[in-house]
């Protein structure tokens, strides 16, 4: 979905399916796709030209692409800060024939909510990997602190008020994501709670994992235990499948409905 000079701003990608006798021609560029090198099929949001306001969503089968049916470029996987375990490609269409069987959401006013009901599925998801990694940390710090510190002593002390708090944050942040999950599944079309779950968890894990460090001392940014990890995969979830800023932009459009 995402392109290089826009992230995932549908208003302005330039990928574009041009019509052809039997299906399709797509022509353009996607960046930091999941998997893209080793995934055979591949999900392609394009419009009709550049400007205009609908999109399509086409399924490219690289397996089934003949002589004269295109090309799809795939560059070198990416270096990143977390999440180094989802590979990420730039990928470029290269007039890339989509036969007629294979539109999966053809061009009309109503496509683009289509396409993003599936995409803030995802990032329920998003927020689910949120709150396990937060757990993870906040177990990691209480389980490490606990061996260290006598139960009791000042420094043990210290340690609970400053995870108490995290767990009741994160106890709220679960009930959230239930609940937009149930928003989501019984047909929400604005994107509002997904965006909301997602934000809250994202910058929750930031602030747990910062937390659980800053608990264990050095050794919590050691590679001797995961919260390093922890915090870079924290770090990458407050832009992936959509920005903190973009997420509140979200929520805010809907301000109104959710006050009620």
């Amino acid at each position: 979905m995402s392109e290089p000079q826009t992230g995932s701003n549908v208003a302005r990608f330039t990928a574009v399916a041009t019509p052809v006798e039997g299906g399709y021609r797509i022509s353009g560029e996607k960046d930091w796709i999941t998997g893209a090198a080793r995934r055979t099929v591949h999900f392609v949001v394009a419009k009709p030209a550049p400007g205009s306001r609908e999109v399509g969503l086409f399924l490219v089968d690289r397996s089934r692409l003949g002589a004269g049916d295109g090309t799809v470029e795939i560059d070198d996987r990416k270096e990143k800060l977390g999440l180094r375990g989802l590979g990420e490609f730039h990928v470029r269409y290269h007039d890339v024939f989509v036969p007629v069987e294979q539109v999966v959401i053809g061009f009309d006013r109503t496509s683009l909510r289509r396409i993003m009901r599936h995409y803030n599925g995802k990032r329920l998801g998003q927020s689910a990997i949120c709150l396990g990694l937060s757990k993870s940390a906040l177990r990691t710090a209480f389980d490490y602190a606990s061996a260290r510190l006598p139960a009791g002593s000042p420094g043990h002390l210290a340690m609970q008020s400053t995870l108490a708090p995290l767990v009741g944050e994160l106890r709220a942040a679960q009930s959230l994501v239930d609940w937009a999950a149930g928003e989501w599944a019984g047909g929400d079309e604005t994107g509002a709670p997904s965006a909301m779950a997602k934000y809250v968890t994202g910058e929750l894990a930031q602030r747990v994992t910062n937390a659980a460090a800053q608990v264990c001392g050095a050794n919590g940014l050691s590679d001797k235990m995961p919260l390093v990890r922890l915090m870079r995969d924290a770090r990458m979830l407050t832009m992936a499948g959509g920005a903190s800023e973009v997420l509140r932009g979200t929520v805010a459009q809907h301000l109104d409905r959710l006050l009620d």
